[in-house]
């Protein structure tokens, strides 16, 4: 539910009020044991003796309620968004402020092993507030030179708590050698955040056909934090239990016990970061209705600490900035008395010191800096009025995203299981593609649209999508790589001559295709999962009705 409020306070003063509340909740999860080992199979059927991995809805389905120890699985989010915006005029000048704040909390529980032998359940619970102020001074525009001058700070707040529920007696009843070390964790992590930036941007109208326009922005960002696990009574682990933080730690290498905060051997849990960014775009009227373009630009995304480190490697809780360098040529045009629109763009970008974050094997996911990759291609999407009443509308895109280096990347189970070399499997991915980039990918719609008896109108719509083939693992797992697939949707509705009413009947994924949304290498890859993979699918063929009515 959103509402917006504004208010003409005075001839110089303007004043937006905009609220926004939300929520999500979810009963199960569509996720399943895709593929599995032999081992795997043969220690799920102890407990599931019809048990076969496969991809499909059925088996995404199963289980949503939950059976034995399991609570059955849910997703909950509430959310809540504040935004003030005040306009003032001050002669041929305009100040404007933005005040917001926003909030959310999430609870989630699942199948941590997402298996029928139920050797680990996940509580999750997360709690985030942020406020951000901004301030911009801006001249009035139309002038030879229009500038802006802005000053921004956010701080930010995030609690994180989750428990494991770990049953490994119930792998001892599946036949594997392991001790009833039935045990919970404990795992807590705050982190604060603070940042602010002052930032300009000048635009030159050199001519009536050609425009320049120039920013640079300082930032300086904070954070600190705690970062806690410890192992305890199973399903209460209120307090550390000596003896199976020991074996936790030491016989299974599974988790650790541990504390991060200021009297931490080796480590600083406070970080500060300084960057300096800037853009320079050149605009080009090459007629009325054709415009060319070129923009050079760096950035950055903060660096942080890995709240799911629970293995307490010093060097893994932290990682660092992520910077890019980008620049983009391209051409937007309206032809045929501006009944097509054209957009053209090719796009090149170099990132150092990319953030991944890559699955550990065992209990945790790793957030690291691979070293280099690049990112270019080219773009393009078109629509056309065909006539009055049939519209058309494509997008094509071309996409080359590698690692240029990665000499130290986490090996997939099957390196894993080759490995001979001294501590844990390293791979190079370099030349290697990067997560969820396809190389081509397109897209094809039409909407008809047809003046009806009384006032209506009918609108039919139809989309359809192309994905060539990508990869959804970090360690480039054969197993867990997307084929190309095509997808269409469909879309029929009616609308009152007024405006106020609309009926829709929507049809998703007309086709039922099969497409893989995540997946990843199941927990205690160690001790006989490894090659057993969960996944993901996207939802299924569905229908939907759609009814609205505006005051």
């Amino acid at each position: 539910m959103r509402g917006t409020l504004a208010w003409d306070a005075c001839e110089d003063l303007s004043l937006e009020l905009k609220v926004e509340t939300g929520g999500f909740d979810m009963i199960g999860r569509p996720q399943m044991i895709g593929k599995a080992s032999d081992t795997a199979i043969a220690l799920y059927r102890t407990v599931y003796p019809d048990f076969q991995p496969g991809f499909n809805y059925e088996r995404s389905m199963a289980n949503i309620r939950g059976t034995g120890k399991r609570r059955g699985e849910y997703d909950n989010t509430d959310s809540q968004v504040y935004q003030l915006t005040a306009d003032y005029q001050l002669g041929g000048h305009s100040l404007r402020s933005i005040t917001a704040f926003t909030e959310y909390d999430f609870r989630l529980y699942k199948d941590a092993d997402y298996s029928p032998l139920e050797t680990q359940a996940q509580l999750r619970e997360e709690w985030h507030e942020q406020f951000s102020q901004e301030f911009l001074f801006m001249s009035a525009p139309g002038g030879t030179l229009e500038y802006k001058l802005g000053l921004f700070y956010q701080d930010t707040d995030l609690h994180h708590h989750e428990e494991i529920d770990v049953s490994l007696s119930n792998l001892g009843a599946a036949g594997l050698p392991l001790p009833p070390l039935d045990a919970s964790t404990n795992h807590t992590f705050k982190q604060q955040g603070e940042s602010w930036s002052g930032f300009a941007e000048l635009t030159w109208n050199v001519s009536d056909r050609f425009r320049a326009t120039a920013g640079l922005r300082e930032s300086h960002d904070n954070k600190t934090m705690t970062n806690t696990t410890f192992v305890g009574e199973y399903q209460n682990p209120v307090e550390a239990d000596p003896f199976l933080c020991d074996a936790y730690a030491n016989a299974l290498n599974f988790i650790k016990c541990f504390t991060f905060d200021e009297n931490t051997p080796g480590f600083d849990n406070q970080r500060s970061e300084r960057h300096t960014t800037g853009s320079l775009a050149l605009q080009y009227d090459i007629d009325p209705a054709v415009m060319a373009y070129l923009t050079v630009s760096n950035g950055y995304k903060g660096g942080g600490y890995d709240e799911s480190n629970r293995l307490a490697s010093v060097d893994n809780e932290e990682f660092g900035d992520e910077t890019v360098q980008s620049a983009e040529l391209g051409l937007k045009a309206e032809l045929l008395d501006r009944r097509m629109r054209l957009n053209l763009a090719t796009h090149y970008s170099e990132y150092d010191d990319m953030q991944v974050s890559t699955f550990d094997g065992n209990s945790s996911f790793v957030v690291g800096n691979a070293s280099q990759s690049r990112v270019r291609g080219v773009e393009s999407d078109l629509e056309f009025a065909w006539s009055e009443a049939l519209r058309l509308t494509g997008a094509v895109s071309y996409l080359d995203a590698h690692y240029t280096a990665f000499p130290d990347a986490a090996c997939n189970a099957q390196q894993d299981a080759a490995w001979e070399g001294e501590g844990p499997c390293k791979q190079s991915l370099a030349g290697a593609p990067l997560q969820f980039a396809p190389q081509w990918s397109a897209m094809l719609a039409a909407q008809y649209t047809a003046s009806l008896s009384g006032g209506w109108d009918l609108q039919m719509n139809l989309t359809t999508t192309f994905s060539d083939d990508y990869e959804v693992a970090n360690d480039l797992d054969e197993n867990l790589r997307v084929d190309a697939y095509w997808k269409a949707d469909a879309r029929v509705g009616l609308y009152s001559g007024d405006g106020r009413w609309m009926l829709a009947l929507l049809a998703k994924n007309i086709t039922d295709e099969k497409v893989l949304a995540w997946g990843n290498d199941v927990p205690l890859g160690s001790v006989g999962f490894a090659n057993t993979y969960h996944m993901q699918i996207d939802p299924p063929r569905s229908y939907e009705l759609q009814l609205r009515y505006s005051l």
